[in-house]
């Protein structure tokens, strides 16, 4: 009985140095991240990546027909970049005004398809990379953890890419690319319009609707935690896992006309979170609160409202040919 206590207090001794081990170990990965330059990270070059053709459909809206093709940017050593570029059928009429749209973790072809037809304008919406794996659920916490990390460190990168791209296209009016964020997406417009600016990658207007600042203070209610005692500690470990992209580091050298949108009841911004990004985005800025919580693209009256809202703002720019 004797021996077996020993080896017992042995086993639980030695299980509590690997879990202290591991807890300093994550401890001293998320100070690292803390400590790194998001802004030296951000001015590393875009690297060329060579684009093919996914698939290829029609869809008719509104009486309108449009051609909606996937496309795959690759480059070595880079997870690949996926987008669905969306165009009017006539779409030999010129150069067109691009609008490039970043939303959340739902984007895609789907959210092209909940829009109205938009006219002589080219549409591109964007797919985080890793995206699958961080919206499984089966998966294991730290697996989606790691790619959150990872898809934050790539996902400025791909935007400018895809605006690099884009603006080489016949179809593309180079001087007329807009970059729409919303939500997920008005959270990393900041570091992509950065990164491209570094590499001589020029886009037009911006949209930061539903976003906010200081993201440590956004995870927790992404995550729905409510308890005063995990709070604190989550909002540290988001606040570090996405240090490289937090837009309190890139708004005030945002060089573009900005339209700021915010909900009147965000259940997932807190409002110093809105009231930070305001006061750090430079002018020339408009500010819009609409009514309501945070945008559901899947909601049909939000979603038409928010458009509304949008193109009246893209139109008075001079940013869009006006959708008929």
């Amino acid at each position: 009985m004797r021996r077996f206590l020993r080896v017992l207090s042995w086993l639980i001794r030695a299980l509590a140095v690997l879990v202290l081990g591991a807890i300093f170990a994550a401890a001293g990965v998320l100070i690292w991240l803390r400590s790194e330059d998001p802004m030296a990270l951000a001015k590393t070059p875009v690297p060329p990546y060579q684009a093919s053709e996914v698939a290829r459909g029609t869809i008719e809206k509104d009486g309108a027909r449009r051609l909606y093709t996937d496309y795959r940017l690759a480059s070595p050593g880079r997870p690949p970049v996926s987008f669905t570029v969306s165009l009017p059928e006539e779409a030999a009429v010129g150069p067109m005004p691009v609008l490039l749209i970043v939303g959340g973790l739902r984007s895609g072809r789907k959210n092209l398809e909940r829009l109205p037809s938009f006219g002589a304008n080219a549409l591109i919406s964007f797919e985080y990379p890793h995206r699958d794996i961080i919206r499984d659920k089966s998966r294991g916490a730290p697996e989606r953890l790691l790619h959150v990390y990872r898809s934050s460190r790539a996902t400025a990168e791909q935007l400018a890419a895809i605006i690099r791209w884009a603006g080489a296209e016949q179809w593309a009016d180079a001087r007329r690319i807009g970059l729409l964020g919303y939500s997920l997406g008005a959270m990393v417009a900041p570091v992509a319009h950065v990164k491209a600016k570094a590499s001589g990658i020029h886009h037009g207007v911006t949209i930061l609707a539903f976003g906010g600042a200081d993201l440590g203070t956004i995870v927790p209610r992404v995550l729905k935690i409510k308890s005063p005692f995990l709070e604190a500690p989550t909002a540290w470990i988001g606040g570090a896992l996405l240090n490289a992209v937090e837009p309190a580091h890139f708004l005030p050298v945002i060089e573009s006309q900005v339209l700021i949108i915010h909900a009147e009841r965000d259940e997932l911004i807190p409002p110093a979170s809105q009231r930070l990004l305001e006061r750090l985005t430079p002018d020339p800025k408009w500010v819009v609160t609409m009514p309501g919580d945070h945008i559901d693209p899947r909601d049909p009256a939000v979603l038409l409202a928010v458009v509304a809202e949008t193109t009246r703002w893209l139109i008075a720019r001079g940013a869009v040919v006006v959708p008929r």
